[in-house]
């Protein structure tokens, strides 16, 4: 059956996105070198965390009668949505700081790509607007974690753990 969005009503994901201020709040925050020094491993990161419960969110929306007739779509979502994860263990995992740099870029990359995707399987009625909403705020949440993160590595002077003379 092919899903149609023709009679669709006009909802609140189809309206323009406000402008919201994205600036890292600095209330709160501790340095960098202190949170780092305290990550033993890459499941201790509140985004890896918020990422892993992504990757079930979607596994579960892909699961839908509809939505997973769509073999080549699920895999392209589920991939994404893995991607994101993955690339933050691996970068957390090479130890080095302009490694994990980039790969924490990769994951922010991988959160737009889940959400253009997740637009289209709301646009085809795989999933219903609720469904979208709640998923869209979680992206946005990791995206928001990833940028702040990505801009304190880039302000520290630690190199990473693999330059550490104790290892």
């Amino acid at each position: 059956r092919q899903p149609s969005t023709v009679n669709r009503q006009p909802s609140t994901v189809d309206r323009q996105p406000t402008t919201v201020d994205r600036r890292p709040s600095t209330v709160n925050r501790r340095p960098t070198i202190y949170i780092l020094a305290r990550m033993k491993r890459f499941e201790d990161l509140r985004v890896w965390q918020n990422a892993r419960v992504l990757c079930k969110i979607i596994y579960t929306l892909t699961h839908k009668e509809d939505f997973e007739k769509d073999f080549r779509f699920v895999q392209q979502i589920r991939a994404a949505a893995g991607s994101i994860m993955d690339n933050i263990a691996e970068g957390y995992g090479r130890g080095g700081n302009k490694e994990f740099i980039q790969f924490l870029s990769i994951a922010k990359g991988s959160t737009q790509e889940v959400l253009s995707q997740l637009y289209r399987a709301y646009d085809v009625q795989y999933i219903t607007e609720q469904e979208f909403i709640e998923t869209k705020q979680l992206l946005n949440t990791i995206s928001v974690m990833l940028h702040n993160l990505l801009e304190r590595l880039k302000q520290s002077d630690i190199k990473g753990s693999k330059y550490n003379k104790e290892q």
